[in-house]
């Protein structure tokens, strides 16, 4: 079943560039922040962030393999700073003369270096407040086609008993190779999804009993797309999502078993409307309430660098999590699935895409009961971090797990998997798995 539904943002335009020059200052807040100036009505009180897993993975096409590169999280946040009273995230580099700040300081509004321009007086550093801007757009949603994987499972009666207070839910990223190419490398990537999420997650910060956050556990740094059928600048929506749910659920495990995998674009998605024509006004679709089964996927278009994609991700993966449009009726799928029916689509909530003002960049009560109905219903399966793995600080790679434990652990439905201990990648600090086929 599809569901196609037209949304609008309007692109304001009321937000003309401008030059800042941020600096940290000496006090802190009373809390312990710290205190960044960037203009005169935006000083910002910054803490640390967190929406990173303890060990990102990032997996890469290399000659039609695989290569999987670890990194610590806690390395790539240790510069991720948010003030959440002002939608802001940011990752800051001390440099010579101060600051560089990149990343989200409004809900509309982004912040980038400008080393071209001269510096200030005082020598800190030029930097460029923009407006991120959003058009008209469509917005399509799939349920799956198996209706028995929506069920509630039986030891899910609605009294869920040992509910954490906050559940993570893990999210693996895809990023195409349109996407992923605009950066130089993976700690440029990983920083950027890192700001992108964090925004999200404070879109979900009303999310209670229990609360919902999003960590990042990954991303894939895709070159061969073979989820696009046809020209390839163009993704169409209902079946290259499918042909990503099946890639997804074929790389579950070298994804790390998330709960979500999302594909961000830099392609344009196109639908197809009732005369057969095609539209390229879709930015975003997801399965509604894939959430930890095999339809746990969405897609969302992303300029990159230019942080577009936050309003899509924020939308289409709570779709994954078993909210509907506002004003939708209950999933019949789903017994006991609340629906949206008293929540007006003109109310101008998260899931409704209407700008009515400060309901733009919140859920409205029946999504946030949508998601806990889902994520409750889901279970202690879905709710335990997967990735979480123990941390041996001065002990490396290959003295702890052997090589053929390793790839044994990477792709562990290969029962004859083995190291290729004479790869030429060992010199590059990759390792090569392989396992035999036979043929008749």
């Amino acid at each position: 079943l599809v569901f196609i539904v037209m949304v609008f943002i309007p692109a304001s335009g009321a937000w003309e560039p401008m030059v800042v020059y941020p600096r940290l200052l000496e006090e802190r807040s009373l809390d312990g922040r710290l205190v960044m100036h960037l203009h005169d009505n935006l000083t910002l009180y910054l803490r640390r962030a967190s929406v990173a897993a303890r060990q990102l993975r990032v997996l890469e096409d290399d000659g039609g393999e695989i290569v999987t590169r670890l990194y610590n999280g806690q390395d790539i946040e240790e510069h991720l700073l948010e003030d959440e009273n002002h939608w802001a995230t940011v990752h800051i580099t001390h440099k010579e003369g101060g600051v560089e700040v990149e990343g989200v300081v409004g809900p509309n509004l982004r912040i980038h270096p400008m080393p071209e321009i001269e510096r200030s007086d005082d020598g800190f550093t030029a930097h460029m407040i923009f407006e991120i801007e959003y058009n008209s757009v469509f917005d399509t949603v799939m349920l799956p086609k198996e209706i028995g994987s929506l069920k509630a499972a039986e030891r899910s009666n609605g009294l869920q008993t040992g509910v954490p207070a906050v559940v993570p839910i893990e999210v693996f990223v895809v990023s195409d190779g349109v996407h992923n190419g605009r950066f130089k490398n993976d700690s440029a990537l990983l920083a950027y999804l890192c700001i992108t999420m964090n925004s999200v997650n404070m879109r979900y910060n009303e999310t209670r009993n229990p609360a919902i956050k999003l960590l990042l556990t990954g991303v894939q740094r895709s070159h061969f797309d073979a989820y696009i059928a046809g020209s390839s600048n163009y993704i169409h929506d209902t079946s290259g999502l499918e042909n990503f749910r099946q890639q997804a659920v074929l790389y579950r495990y070298s994804y790390g078993t998330p709960d979500v995998v999302y594909l961000v674009t830099g392609r344009d998605l196109y639908s197809t409307g009732a005369d057969g024509k095609p539209s390229t006004n879709i930015i975003g679709i997801a399965y509604q309430a894939g959430l930890c089964t095999d339809y746990y996927v969405g897609i969302g278009e992303d300029a990159a660098g230019f942080y577009t994609g936050i309003y899509t991700m924020a939308h289409e993966i709570a779709h994954v999590l078993g909210s509907a449009h506002d004003q939708s009726p209950p999933l019949p799928s789903m017994p006991g699935h609340p629906g949206s029916l008293s929540c007006l689509w003109e109310s101008g909530f998260i899931m409704s895409y209407i700008d009515n003002g400060p309901n733009r960049h919140r859920f409205s009560d029946c999504s946030l009961a949508q998601m806990r109905f889902v994520v409750l219903t889901r279970g202690k399966d879905c709710w335990k971090v997967t990735r979480e793995e123990k941390r041996e600080d001065g002990k490396y790679p290959g003295t702890e797990v052997s090589p053929n434990e390793y790839c044994k652990q990477m792709v562990p439905n290969q029962l004859n998997i083995t190291a290729d201990m004479n790869s030429p990648t060992l010199q590059q600090c990759k390792l090569k798995c392989q396992y035999l086929v036979y043929q008749p």
